[in-house]
């Protein structure tokens, strides 16, 4: 996997190996190669609860199909291990913002998925989010940027060479995203009601904001999980050291 921090390798055992929950401080990121983990997707899909398989079903393409199962299907694996329980009996419920969490255990996760693959954080007691987009070096965001991002942000993209200025906008985008899931309501706060750096030659925070204390409270680390993908991670608290992984096959 490619990222500026070592990579921890996959625990012997597979899928039935269990895992413990990060101590504090660390946060297990996961990475899931959607192609590559195809052979699973039946195994996954056998996880997934009621109201996953009626979702599933409705998808009109194969390939948006297996990216929600195996999105899905990897976080009940995964949360089973660290739970010690059956995939198929994790139960998922969301707050009244929205934001996922499982009942009765302080095992706290986020999960974003693009085109080909999904990644999934987790970590114990701490608010995190985290998101991963596919770059296309033909996109620009331009129109994106002037709908959605803050005046500093719109004013940054607009300075890079344009030769950069896709992966700077993805950079920005998956640092906002990130930072929103963590917060737990989603596109309920503005886009352009606080502003994030996305420079690869300096660390990547908020950089302004409505309330001056978040910028403090959060800390965001940007990834390049794989070769063509942006990812970032947005944890609240002290800063976060990061444990990579990938899941078994993928």
């Amino acid at each position: 996997m490619r990222t500026a921090l070592a990579a921890v390798p996959e625990p012997r055992g597979g899928g039935e190996c269990r895992l413990d929950v990060p101590p504090p401080g660390i946060v297990d990121v996961w990475w899931c190669d959607i192609a590559r983990a195809g052979r699973r997707i039946p195994l996954w899909e056998k996880s997934l609860d009621a109201e996953e398989r009626e979702r599933a079903s409705r998808f009109h393409f194969a390939g948006d199909r297996d990216r929600f199962v195996a999105c899905r299907g990897a976080l009940r694996e995964l949360a089973a291990r660290y739970l010690e329980r059956d995939p198929s009996s994790v139960e998922i419920s969301r707050d009244p913002l929205g934001k996922p969490y499982f009942p009765g255990a302080d095992l706290r996760f986020n999960v974003s998925k693009t085109k080909g693959a999904a990644i999934l954080a987790f970590a114990a007691g701490i608010e995190l989010g985290v998101d991963v987009e596919r770059i296309r070096e033909d996109f620009r965001g331009d129109e994106i940027a002037g709908r959605f991002l803050a005046f500093d942000e719109k004013a940054s993209l607009a300075s890079l060479p344009e030769r950069i200025r896709s992966k700077a906008f993805y950079r920005c985008w998956t640092a906002k995203e990130a930072y929103l899931k963590g917060r737990g309501d989603g596109l309920g706060f503005p886009l352009d009601g606080f502003s994030v750096s996305f420079s690869e030659d300096a660390p990547q925070r908020l950089r302004s904001h409505r309330d001056a204390g978040e910028i403090a409270r959060w800390w965001l680390v940007p990834m390049t999980p794989a070769e063509g993908f942006v990812a970032c991670l947005a944890v609240a608290g002290d800063r976060p050291t990061l444990r990579f992984r990938e899941v078994a096959g993928s």
